[in-house]
């Protein structure tokens, strides 16, 4: 299935689009010690206060794997009603262009997002993750790190 970008508000499965959209940044200052902190680790968390340029080290991230690996960015911003496992895992489908997963097992969100990080390079970056309602997200993240090629990776 592929992700109609076309349309002027609902993406794939009735999600507002604007939920796997990266930001539109510009010009970045670059953050060498930001970038070399993260290194190759296969997750990386950035937290700080509302404002403070999460999202921002977040995007730079992705583009410094975008340049230095080829790396595919899949962006899910969590908000109210968007915020559990299946709909992270809906919401890298989506920027993939894949089909939606029809599970809420843990284990069966898994192995669907294992599945994408086999097709290539992949950033995986989950904007307001503290608006996550249940630690399933943590779960499934738990389940792929070790698994999941060495060259992708979650923010």
């Amino acid at each position: 299935m592929r992700v109609d970008r076309s349309s002027s508000f609902l993406a794939v499965g009735g999600r507002p689009r604007l939920l796997t959209r990266p930001p539109r940044i510009g010009q970045l200052l670059e953050r060498p010690r930001l970038v070399g902190a993260a290194g190759a680790s296969p997750v990386g968390a950035l937290g700080a206060p509302t404002g403070s340029g999460c999202t921002t080290g977040a995007a730079q991230l992705a583009a410094a794997d975008e340049h230095a690996r080829g790396a595919v960015l899949a962006w899910c911003r969590l908000a109210h009603a968007y915020d559990t496992a299946r709909d992270v895992v809906d919401m890298i489908a989506d920027s993939l262009g894949a089909a939606s997963s029809t599970s809420v097992r843990v284990i069966d969100l898994a192995d669907r997002l294992l599945d994408m990080f086999e097709a290539g390079p992949l950033t995986v970056v989950i904007d307001d993750y503290h608006l996550a309602s249940d630690g399933d997200i943590d779960r499934v993240i738990a389940e792929c790190v070790e698994l999941m090629p060495p060259t992708s990776r979650f923010v």
